[in-house]
């Protein structure tokens, strides 16, 4: 959830921020609220979410098509999102047609607004209802399943024209990250003949940089791509592979990464030893979930590698697309969500 009160000050709001950017993050707090919990609103009826509806970037209500259980009745319409609830009225949506199926109004401040349902947020709003703490067990069990999609996710890799591992190629995966990475590496391996990159490639969220940063990037990926050709990665011992990766400038850190997430992963042990292996590394890098999780208050810290990707996978999983009705720290669906969908 994004709090509401990190903006800069405005005399006229009480909450302290500029309206512009105030209301987006009311819109994202609308976003993030969980599915099926229980919300009082302003008359004290009851309201479950069944869904929060679409982001509307054209004129008309903030959200189109949300569907809401008020008081134990469906209804099918839009939402619109305001500071005050009188700004309903500034705007002039009272009279605008777009707006006549609206069928809730979300505001932080209630003052002479609409006669229909509305819910207020307050300024800093905790989407997570669970009220638990994701245990030790559950991070244990969950960096299990993401050990296991790592590891089966170099099986992909088979023999090729230029006698290239999985290691090779994840080495080059550790060092592209950001929203470019996918096209950097589809180009890449287009350039060496291949149809494809030869692991399965996701769309990865990042911060953007300059074109010229980004040219920069793909000379070195490119060189070490070269270099890799001429000498593959080969399972030596890890102390040999860190000398080697050293001489090739990459820094620690990333190759602290590529231990965790490629050499960990292929090491051909029981997956319990490669567990383990995880509990012994510190953290190789924050991706910035575990502090998503400690705000939401179901997390305290992360001690060790493998709680972090038992954590990256909790909120891959239920968290990011609001999936709480299956969270295990809930571990039930509400009554009311079974009897919607029969």
């Amino acid at each position: 959830m994004y709090p509401l009160s990190v903006y800069e000050n405005s005399s006229e709001y009480s909450s302290g921020v500029i309206p512009a950017f105030q209301e987006v993050a009311l819109q994202q707090s609308w976003k993030h609220l969980p599915l099926f919990r229980p919300l009082e609103l302003k008359d004290e009826t009851t309201l479950l979410i069944i869904d929060t509806g679409q982001l509307n970037d054209g004129a008309g209500p903030d959200f189109l098509n949300a569907q809401l259980l008020i008081d134990g009745e469906l209804l099918l319409g839009d939402v619109e999102c305001h500071l005050k609830s009188r700004d309903w009225y500034y705007h002039g949506h009272d009279n605008d047609k777009k707006y006549h199926r609206v069928i809730l109004h979300v505001v932080v401040e209630d003052n002479d607004g609409p006669d229909f349902p509305t819910l207020i947020l307050s300024p800093v709003h905790t989407p997570c209802f669970a009220q638990r703490k994701i245990t030790s067990s559950i991070l244990y069990n969950f960096a299990l399943v993401r050990l296991r999609q790592k590891s089966k996710r170099f099986e992909r890799i088979k023999k090729n024209h230029l006698g290239l591992t999985a290691y090779d190629f994840g080495l080059i995966e550790v060092l592209v990250n950001g929203p470019y990475k996918k096209s950097l590496l589809t180009k890449l391996a287009m350039e060496f003949g291949f149809e494809s990159w030869p692991l399965s490639l996701n769309n990865w969220n990042g911060s953007q940089k300059s074109f010229q940063a980004v040219d920069r990037l793909y000379l070195k990926i490119q060189h070490l791509f070269l270099e890799l050709i001429t000498q593959p990665m080969e399972t030596d011992t890890w102390g040999n592979v860190q000398k080697r990766l050293t001489c090739l400038t990459i820094s620690m850190p990333l190759i602290n990464e590529y231990y965790l997430n490629i050499w960990v992963p292929r090491l051909p042990i029981p997956i319990e030893s490669k567990i383990e292996i995880w509990q012994n590394l510190k953290v190789a890098r924050h991706y910035g979930i575990e502090g998503k999780l400690i705000h939401l208050g179901i997390l305290d810290k992360i001690q060790n590698a493998a709680e972090q990707q038992g954590s990256l996978y909790f909120y891959q999983r239920y968290c990011r697309n609001n999936h709480c009705q299956d969270c295990p720290l809930v571990g039930y669906k509400e009554s009311i969500t079974r009897k919607i969908i029969e």
